[in-house]
């Protein structure tokens, strides 16, 4: 039986020996055939698409009209006008394939504004091929008119920076060598993709909306942005990256060696299902010294491996290299991942107040009776410390379920009631707000290794992943849940801007570096007295103790209903090591000048004209050492009886000058610098000022002395 081949060719040499058809009449049949190859000229005048630029490889250089509907095999294999347009009108806009050769080894970029649609040939799958070295980028848009568009960078890269509308169809990618496809525009339709061979599909800077399903056979696919409608398969010996912020998608399933890899300080959430077949090894979340990945899903049942990034201690030093922890899976052993000489690892027990070493076997509170276990307790915080610093893991079946606590010990002494908690997911949380609490105090405090001490969490704060964190029960009657419906995607440490004026005062140790905080906040929300929801009591680290009084207690955070100029608020002093101090100040949304008054020196320092205040410090000191008010006055940094005198009389600033050649600033009341000038001689000295009415700081200072004072221009 004859072929439909063998019947054409039968009938075109009927044809021919019949006179009907002549051999003129045949070349213009194979220059119109889809599969005609039109090649980019070596002597192209200049990148554009106009058919004066290209040549039909067969034909020859005089048949270059590849300008008609239907597709094309357009060919390039030289490095002629390497920066182009494709600009062929709506009739020129359909194409079979685009090929790069191996000859052409200089980057080309293809620009253009029209559609172009990929069709087949004769059943042949309509591609876009990199044979070459270089790096070609397609700009133009793109619609996929049969199914499926490969897009294959073989031997070099190949970058797609013009919207695709795969239009139902698939995308196939190939490509053996781990080349690089980059899809930087949008990608659009109910079509999917599948990664075929081991190329490196990347997804940046524009979402990703097609609908279809994304299957990995071979490769990696690296998403630094959201396809949120699209579900991913990850199967054997492919590779899923997770390179971006807030990246979402519908579903994930990892099957066989396939392995999803949420980098440090990258985010993942999937809003569908997710099914892990690959074990604790596929679902990978990193950590290292710049961050730790996040992933937030709601399947019950999913294993995976959550890294957490330590920094080593100094073992010959008790104070250093200390870490809360908190395990972000169901079943974690503390031996042998948590362990490994030297080590140290602590949990906290709330009835004795003290910390209780995993190696206590024998004096009570043991392990056992402080931990019950040999494992992670779920929603529970740790204390750990390596010789070694480097990359622990937890592996294990992820948690995904809200961790209620109730009836918590609370056992009267200096730390009564608190209990050390951890985040028990794979993504940070929002700390308190809309939790369900009963007797539990608003702020939580995380160790700060860098401080060598505690810092403070208020409602609607961070905590990070794997991180451990002391939350203060307020009676024996108490009750709190830690919901997963409070997950988040963050990188931010601990804080977030307050629309309440908020105090941040930091002692810091200048011989021994260590600091430690403590807040005064404004929410009208508290009161003047001690309030669970918004104050803090005050942890000791191994950093100067510095803290606020209310009453009886000891703040860390200390919050007001309102800040006023006769507000007064006492703060204790304690040493450390070394004898040199300061006292920084971080002041949000206060638009009062904050003051330092230190009662050992008689130094009331401004600290919204100078944030830092440097002081000395003995162990005989009485604790009882600092006060902070507010007000307009300016600094008194003694009480010499050579005090500032100013006064504005018609356009003109008068000062009586006593130090020679000083520093002349003025200040708003919120600080700001409105003026400035040096003073070069003594006496009185007087200069222009254009100023609205209102009361400034008047500020004159030299090598020895800052002196202030305020003035009121009418």
């Amino acid at each position: 039986m004859k072929s439909i081949f063998d019947l054409k060719q039968i009938l075109l040499a009927f044809l021919l020996v019949n006179g009907y058809l002549s051999t003129a009449q045949e070349v213009k049949r194979d220059i119109t055939n889809w599969g005609d190859v039109t090649s980019w000229k070596n002597n192209a005048g200049n990148g554009n698409w106009n058919a004066d630029n290209w040549y039909n490889t067969t034909q020859g250089w005089d048949n270059h009209n590849p300008n008609y509907e239907g597709g094309r095999n357009l060919l390039f294999d030289n490095n002629n006008q390497t920066t182009m347009t494709n600009d062929f009108s709506s009739l020129g806009t359909g194409r079979w394939q685009i090929n790069f050769s191996a000859n052409a080894t200089t980057n080309r970029t293809i620009s253009g504004s029209t559609e172009n649609t990929f069709y087949d040939n004769s059943g042949t799958k309509p591609k876009i091929e990199n044979l070459s070295s270089a790096t070609h980028s397609i700009n133009f848009p793109i619609k996929i008119g049969y199914n499926p568009l490969e897009l294959n960078p073989v031997n070099g890269n190949l970058a797609i920076g013009g919207s695709i509308n795969n239009n139902g169809n698939t995308i196939d990618v190939y490509g053996p060598n781990s080349k690089e496809l980059t899809i930087s525009s949008t990608l659009s339709g109910a079509g999917g993709l599948t990664i075929k061979q081991n190329s490196k599909v990347i997804y940046n800077s524009v979402a990703k909306t097609y609908s279809g399903a994304t299957v990995l056979d071979a490769g990696t696919l690296e998403l630094q942005v959201s396809a949120s409608n699209t579900s991913i398969t990850v199967n054997n010996g492919a590779t899923l990256l997770i390179n971006g912020t807030d990246v979402t998608i519908s579903s994930l399933t990892i099957n066989g060696t396939g392995v999803v890899n949420i980098q440090s300080g990258k985010s993942l959430t999937v809003t569908g299902t997710v099914t892990n077949n690959a074990g604790n090894t596929g679902l990978v979340i990193a950590s290292d010294g710049t961050g730790t990945g996040s992933l937030i899903h709601s399947t019950a049942g999913v294993s995976g491996t959550v890294q957490r990034f330590m920094n080593n201690a100094d073992w010959t030093n008790w104070q250093d290299g200390w870490h809360l922890i908190s395990s972000p899976v169901s079943v974690q052993s503390i031996d042998p991942n948590f362990t490994g000489a030297p080590y140290d690892f602590y949990c906290w027990h709330e009835p004795t107040g003290v910390w209780v070493n995993y190696k206590n076997t024998t004096v009570e509170p043991t392990w056992n009776t402080a931990n019950g276990s040999t494992n992670f307790t779920v929603g529970r915080g740790y204390m750990a410390a390596y010789d070694g610093g480097g990359t622990k893991s937890f592996a294990g079946t992820l948690n995904v379920a809200d961790v209620p606590f109730s009836n918590l010990t609370y056992t009267d002494g200096s730390n009564k009631g608190y209990h050390l908690l951890g985040n028990p997911f794979s993504s940070a949380i929002t700390w308190y707000a809309d939790w369900t609490v009963s007797n539990v105090g608003g702020v939580a405090q995380i160790w700060n290794e860098a401080g060598l001490r505690y810092s403070p969490i208020n409602s609607g704060d961070i905590i990070p992943a794997t991180q451990g964190f002391m939350a203060q029960v307020t009676n024996v009657s108490n009750s709190i849940t830690i919901p997963a419906a409070k997950r988040t995607h963050s990188t931010q440490a601990f804080y977030k801007q307050s629309e309440y004026p908020i105090i941040k005062l930091i002692a810091k140790n200048i011989d021994n570096l260590s600091f430690q905080e403590s807040q005064i906040r404004f929410n009208p929300g508290s009161s003047e007295a001690f309030d669970y929801e918004f104050d803090g009591e005050f942890l000791p680290g191994y950093a100067p103790l510095f803290y606020s009084i209310v009453g009886d207690k000891n703040l860390i955070v200390n919050s007001l209903p309102s800040l006023n100029l006769s507000t007064i608020i006492p703060f204790n002093f304690l040493k450390n090591e070394g004898a040199n101090f300061s006292i920084t100040a971080e002041l949000e949304n206060v638009s009062e000048i904050v003051f330092v008054l230190d009662k050992k020196t008689s130094i009331d320092h401004n600290l919204s004209l100078n944030p830092v205040y440097t002081f000395t410090a003995t162990t005989n000191d009485d604790p009882d050492r600092f006060e902070i008010h507010f007000g307009v006055v300016g600094i008194n940094e003694s009480n010499n009886e050579n005090s500032l005198k100013a006064y504005v009389y018609g356009d003109r600033l008068y000062v009586m000058n006593t130090s020679g050649k000083a520093n002349l600033q003025l200040f708003d009341l919120q600080g700001r610098l409105v003026q400035s000038s040096v003073l070069n001689g003594t006496g009185l000295q007087s200069q222009s000022v254009n100023l609205p009415a209102g009361v400034y700081v008047v500020r004159v200072n030299d090598e020895k002395s800052v002196k202030s004072v305020k003035l009121v221009i009418e």
